[in-house]
């Protein structure tokens, strides 16, 4: 399978369905969001905003902190009230008019509440530790794209060498001293692991895939930065969770990076969760499975048409045929973009 970078969302998509990963991430097929997952995005912009807001507080002496933003136009707010409860409900009205304007959904006053709920939830958490405008802000949505430079991270596919890269984006970095930063990732839905079908505790989450990679990213982006800690909050599900890694986190990241890497590389035939398809993840959680491939003569849906095709003509043919015209294996969209 052509694999040329790894992505936290990726790694829980192969564990989740190989088949749906393949028809993601190789074919470049999309899925609808769901109304949830841009609920999700409208309360990370939010944070976003006010996130950002903070940050030019702290890099400006103006009279007037502004923002620009595509999803809420120019803000201009006197200094005095960036801590104002009205400064925040009013960039979420912006934002959820935004997204809910140009969305295929149509979006209620309850699924506002729900929004307007977490963020609430969050300012207020622990008379406000976790709203981000008590914090020193060290990035926000901070990308990266980080070559792996290992022997066993280099691929080669229609004599084009290369080496895996590791992408992703992190919500919310704060710096808390000189010697230490918080990760800090947001989370609207539940405390769940859908591929596994077990509840994350803090046991499992002191062994996440996405929070060990955005640390073992971290070390990458802020070497000089001694001491790291991840933060993923539950807003609806729990709260937040902390977690400290260490050096030996370090090589188990890069361990399981190369048993992924590897696995999905050599996997010419992914699997289905059920071939008869009556499990919920397809029947529920997969557009693949409710919509028909659109060269399919008698309705078959897209995920068992592609197997088939897989098993009649093979890996490299069925990529070649049937990949979205313009798709480009190695590129990375930000969440929520």
């Amino acid at each position: 399978m052509l694999i040329t970078y790894l992505r936290s969302s990726s790694l829980s998509n192969y564990d989740f369905c190989e088949q749906q990963y393949y028809l993601n991430y190789t074919l470049g097929y999309e899925r609808s969001a769901g109304i949830k997952a841009e609920k999700g995005s409208i309360l990370h912009k939010v944070m976003e905003c006010l996130a950002l807001l903070k940050l030019d507080f702290q890099s400006h002496d103006n009279p007037q902190l502004e923002i620009e933003e595509v999803a809420c136009g120019k803000l201009s707010i006197p200094r005095e009230s960036l801590m104002s409860i009205s400064v925040a409900e009013g960039i979420l009205n912006k934002v959820f008019e935004y997204y809910s304007g140009k969305s295929i959904y149509g979006y209620t006053k309850k699924d506002f509440k729900d929004i307007a709920g977490w963020m609430y939830t969050v300012l207020s958490y622990g008379k406000g530790v976790f709203d981000p405008r008590n914090r020193k802000v060290q990035d926000v949505e901070k990308r990266f794209d980080i070559t792996v430079d290992k022997a066993w991270a280099k691929y080669i596919y229609d004599g084009v060498e290369g080496q895996l890269a590791i992408k992703g984006t992190i919500d919310f970095i704060t710096k808390i001293d000189n010697n230490t930063i918080e990760i800090i990732d947001w989370k609207t839905g539940k405390r769940y692991d859908w591929a596994a079908g077990e509840e994350k505790t803090y046991e499992k989450l002191c062994k996440d895939q996405q929070l060990m990679l955005y640390y073992w990213a971290a070390k990458k982006l802020y070497p000089e930065v001694e001491n790291i800690i991840v933060t993923i909050y539950f807003i609806a599900d729990g709260g937040p969770f902390t977690i400290a890694f260490d050096a030996e986190h370090i090589k188990k990241t890069e361990e399981n990076l190369q048993k992924a890497f590897v696995r999905i590389r050599n996997n010419n035939m992914p699997k289905m969760v059920s071939y008869t398809q009556s499990s919920f993840k397809c029947t529920k959680l997969c557009d693949y499975f409710k919509n028909a491939h659109p060269d399919s003569k008698d309705g078959t849906n897209t995920c068992k048409f592609i197997h088939n095709e897989l098993k009649r003509i093979g890996m490299e043919a069925t990529t070649k045929k049937y990949s979205v015209k313009g798709h480009n294996v190695s590129n990375y969209q930000c969440p929520g973009e």
